[in-house]
C-alpha cells in the first residue's frame, strides 16, 4: 500500500536546524570536557580547620557568586573547594589571617562557568529531544497508513466448515449475493451490507467468516476490535475511516472482518469522558461507514462477538448488520462430522465409534471436539501405540471432563467404600429412571477435585426439558447423598455431595423462577414477582423440590439395595465400570419384595425421617 509523502523541509530550515544542533553539541562537548578534566576536590569545614592548624593551607580564593572557597594545600596540586554556611565568610577571613594565609576574592573560573552553562544546555537538549520525539511519533502515527491490516486472500472454503448446517446455508446465500447481485436486485431487494456472527467461543464464527471470503474470492481485511481503538493518540475514528478507505480501493469489492466486535461496538455512554469519548467517536465513525450516503458500497462487513447483548443498539438495527447468525454447539450429527474432519489425517484403530463419542459430548463445540481429538492422540502417544483407539478417546474425554488422575492421593478404605456407594447411587438413579439417559461410566478413581464420577450419555439431543425429566435429574443428583445416608447413617454422611447439591439447587431454582415447574404445580414463574408477595416462596419451593428429590432417591436406593451393594462391591474391586450394557446389568438385579421393603424402611426409618419438609404440600406461602 503506498505511503503518504511527507512534506520536505526547506534548505534554509535544515541549515538553521543544523547550526543550532552544532552549537548545542559544541557547548555540551566543552561541558563534558570540563567535567572530565576537573581537578577540584571537595572537603569539609572540619578538614579545612585541621589543615589550617597543621599549616598546610598555602592559598585561598573566595568566590563572588557562591558560598565557597578554593584552597591550595602544601604538596598537593589539586584545588580543594570548601562550602560554608551563608554569613560565615567573616569567620573564615579571621581564621586565614590568624594562620597567615594569603586569600583573595574573585569571580567564577572559566571552567566553572562552562560546566554550569553546559549542565543547563544538556538539560535543555534532553528536553528538546523528548519533545521532538513525541511530536515525531504523533506525526508518524497520524500520517501512517494502516500497515498492520494486511490484505488476506484466504483459501478456506465451506468444505472446511462442519457441524454448522444452517449457518453454512445462510453463508452460501451471502456469497451468492456478492457474486450474482442482479438475481436479487431485479426484484427490488436491497443487498445487505453487513452480518453479525454471535455465540459462545469455539463455535466456528471466525472459520465461517474466512470461508465466506474464500468462496467469494474477495480480499479480506481482518482486524480485532481492540486494534481499532487508539485512545492515547486519539485516532480511533481515523483508523476506522482509513480501514474502509483501503477496502473501497478494490473495484471488485472487499470484506472487512472485525473480530471481538464488542471492543468497539459496545454501548455508548451519555456523558463520555476520557477513553469513553474516544470510543464513542470510533463507534460513530463505524456506524457511518456501515450506513452512510454511499448505498452502492462494495464492502461487506462481518462483525464477530461473544457478547451480542453488549453491542450498541444503533449498530444492530435494521439496515446495518441485516444478517444476524447465532452460533451454538453442533447437534449429534454435526459432532460426528466434526470428529471425522479432525481425525481424517490421523491413524485410527478399527474400534473407534464416532456415534458413541458424539453421544458423550453433548453441548461440546467444534473447538472442544478438536481438543478431544488432540488429547486422544496424546494419550495414544504416551502409551507408545501406533494408532488411536476408542479407549484412548474415552480416556481423553475423562481427562477433559473430570480432570487428570491424581496418582499422589492416598484414599483410605473407608473413604473408598463411601465413594463406591455414592457413585453407585448415582449410577442406579440414572439406570432405573426412564427419564434419564443411560449411564456409560462410573469410577471411584480421584480426578480433578472429585473422588469419583458417574457419566451418562444421551441417545439423541433434546430440545425441550420436561418436568418429569427435570425431577428425574434432581433425584439423580441427590442419589449420592441418599446412598451415603444408607451406608453411613442418617447423621454421618460426608461432604462428597457438595457439587451435587450445588447443581441440584441451580436446577430447582431454574424450575421455580424461569420454567414454572415449582413444587406446587404453579404455571407462573416466580421471577415475575421479584419484589411481590411471593418472592419468599421461591426459597420454600426450591427446598421442597430438593426434599422431595432426596426422599425419592432414598426410596429408590432402599428398593434396590441389593443392586446398590453389588455395584459398590464391583467398584471396590475394579475401581471403574465402563459400558452402558455392563452397567445396565446391575439395574436388572431383582428389587426387594414389598414385604422386604417394609422391613428395610423400618430399619432405615431414621434415614427417611432425616428429610424434613419445611412447608405444607400444595400450598403457596406468601411472604409476611
Amino acid at each position: 500500500m503506498p505511503e503518504e509523502k511527507k512534506p520536505a523541509r526547506s534548505t534554509r530550515g535544515k541549515i538553521r536546524l543544523g547550526l543550532v544542533a552544532a552549537f548545542l553539541i559544541a557547548v555540551a562537548g566543552l561541558a563534558v570536557y570540563g567535567f572530565v578534566n576537573d581537578t577540584t576536590h571537595q572537603i569539609s569545614l572540619s578538614a579545612l580547620d585541621d589543615n589550617l592548624r597543621a599549616g598546610h593551607v598555602t592559598k585561598a580564593t573566595f568566590s563572588h557568586d557562591s558560598d565557597s572557597v578554593e584552597v591550595t594545600l602544601a604538596g598537593d596540586t589539586r584545588t580543594h573547594i570548601v562550602a560554608f554556611p551563608e554569613g560565615t565568610a567573616g569567620r573564615l577571613y579571621d581564621q586565614f589571617r590568624a594562620a597567615h594565609v594569603d586569600f583573595t576574592t574573585e569571580g567564577p573560573s572559566f571552567w566553572s562557568v562552562v560546566r554550569q552553562i553546559g549542565a543547563w544546555l544538556l538539560g535543555l537538549l534532553v528536553l528538546l529531544l523528548v519533545i521532538g520525539g513525541i511530536k515525531s511519533l504523533r506525526e508518524q502515527a497520524r500520517g501512517r497508513r494502516i500497515e498492520f491490516w494486511e490484505v488476506e486472500r484466504p483459501d478456506t472454503t465451506f468444505e472446511h466448515v462442519h457441524g454448522l448446517l444452517d449457518e453454512v446455508a445462510r453463508a452460501k446465500e451471502i456469497v451468492d449475493m456478492r457474486k450474482n447481485p442482479d438475481k436479487y436486485e431485479r426484484l427490488g431487494a436491497e443487498l445487505p451490507h453487513g452480518a453479525l456472527f454471535y455465540g459462545p467461543p469455539g463455535t466456528g464464527k471466525t472459520l465461517l467468516a474466512r470461508a465466506i471470503a474464500g468462496e467469494a474470492g474477495l480480499p479480506v481485511y481482518r482486524v480485532a476490535g481492540s486494534e481499532l481503538m487508539d485512545p492515547y493518540i486519539s485516532r480511533s475514528a481515523e483508523k476506522v475511516r482509513k480501514l474502509y478507505e483501503a477496502a473501497r480501493r478494490h473495484p471488485g469489492g472487499a470484506i472487512v472482518v472485525i473480530d471481538e466486535a464488542d471492543a468497539i461496538g459496545a454501548q455508548r455512554t451519555a456523558n463520555p469522558t476520557g477513553t469513553d469519548k474516544e470510543h464513542n467517536a470510533a463507534l460513530t465513525q463505524l456506524l457511518t461507514e456501515l450506513d452512510g450516503f454511499d448505498r452502492n458500497s462494495t464492502v461487506f462487513t462481518i462483525m464477530i462477538t461473544n457478547l451480542p447483548e453488549a453491542l450498541d443498539k444503533a449498530l444492530v438495527r435494521p439496515g446495518r448488520l441485516d444478517v444476524q447468525l447465532e452460533f451454538g454447539a453442533p447437534n449429534i450429527h454435526g459432532r460426528i462430522e466434526v470428529l471425522r474432519f479432525y481425525t481424517k489425517d490421523k491413524p485410527l484403530a478399527g474400534d473407534v465409534d464416532f456415534a458413541a463419542l458424539a453421544k458423550q459430548t453433548t453441548g461440546d463445540t467444534g473447538a472442544d471436539i478438536a481438543l478431544l481429538v488432540n488429547e486422544a492422540a496424546l494419550v495414544a502417544s504416551r502409551a507408545g501405540a501406533i494408532s488411536i483407539s476408542h479407549l484412548d478417546f474415552c480416556d481423553a474425554l475423562v481427562t477433559i471432563q473430570e480432570g487428570p488422575q491424581r496418582h499422589g492421593v492416598v484414599v483410605s478404605d473407608d473413604d473408598k467404600r463411601v465413594t463406591a456407594f455414592h457413585e453407585g447411587g448415582h449410577m442406579l438413579a440414572a439406570a432405573l429412571q426412564s427419564e434419564m439417559p443411560d449411564p456409560v461410566r462410573v469410577t471411584i478413581v480421584p480426578r480433578g477435585g472429585s473422588g469419583g464420577h458417574t457419566r451418562v450419555a444421551f441417545d439423541e439431543d433434546q430440545f425441550y426439558l420436561s418436568r418429569k425429566q427435570a425431577l428425574a435429574q434432581l433425584v439423580w443428583a441427590m442419589a449420592g447423598r441418599a446412598a451415603e445416608k444408607i451406608v453411613c447413617g442418617a447423621d454421618n454422611f460426608t461432604s462428597g455431595a457438595s457439587d451435587d447439591l450445588e447443581q441440584a439447587t441451580k436446577l430447582a431454582t431454574l424450575m421455580v423462577c424461569k420454567l414454572g415447574m415449582g413444587s406446587y404445580n404453579s404455571s407462573i414463574p416466580l421471577s415475575t414477582w421479584p419484589q411481590g408477595p411471593y418472592a419468599q416462596d421461591v426459597g420454600y419451593q426450591v427446598e421442597a423440590l430438593l426434599d422431595d428429590a432426596e426422599t425419592a432417591a432414598i426410596e429408590l436406593m432402599l428398593a434396590h439395595k441389593p443392586a446398590l451393594e453389588a455395584v459398590a462391591a464391583q467398584l471396590l474391586k475394579d475401581e471403574t465400570i465402563e459400558g452402558a450394557e455392563r452397567l445396565r446389568q446391575f439395574a436388572k438385579i431383582d428389587p426387594l419384595t414389598e414385604m422386604e421393603l417394609q422391613q428395610v424402611r423400618e430399619q432405615y426409618r431414621a434415614v427417611l425421617d432425616s428429610v424434613q419438609r419445611t412447608t405444607p404440600r400444595g400450598v403457596l406461602v406468601p411472604a409476611s
